[in-house]
């Protein structure tokens, strides 16, 4: 390859990753791309706020050194894509910020060579889902009219 083509492509390549840090700049949800061993590559600016971190800080290291999950690290590797992994995001402080996380692989040539991860606040359970609360007014309604 000669100088020239190998210019080209490096310009190329600065194009592409500009565009791709302007898409991820107008995502309000924290947001990562990381290569096939989990290492990351870029994020997006609510990444950099809930971590407490600025981005030429966080590209580069383990997606495992600021989010906790059993299997996120397994998960990347295989390259099936995963809807919704609950996580825990550490920021500066060592303060657990709870998420789920939605995996999507990016594969060239059926290799798996990184994934983006979109994180979102866990949906909030339905107040009959976490507990059945025997003092609420409608059944202690229900339960004068049966005695």
């Amino acid at each position: 390859m000669d100088g020239r083509v190998w210019e080209e492509a490096r310009k190329e390549r600065l194009k592409l990753l500009r565009e791709v840090e302007g898409l991820l700049s107008f995502i309000r949800d924290p947001v990562f791309v990381v290569d096939a061993q989990g290492y990351i590559a870029h994020t997006n600016s609510a990444a950099e706020q809930i971590l407490e971190r600025p981005q030429i800080v966080v590209i580069g290291k383990h997606i495992t050194e600021f989010v906790q999950s059993t299997s996120l690290s397994q998960h990347i590797k295989q390259g099936r894509p995963v809807a919704s992994l609950a996580v825990c995001m550490r920021n500066v402080k060592g303060d657990c910020v709870e998420f789920s996380c939605r995996l999507h692989p990016l594969l060239v040539d059926k290799n798996v060579e990184g994934a983006i991860l979109f994180f979102t606040k866990p949906v909030l359970r339905n107040v009959y889902k976490r507990r059945v609360n025997l003092r609420h007014p409608l059944i202690l309604f229900y339960k004068k009219k049966a005695d």
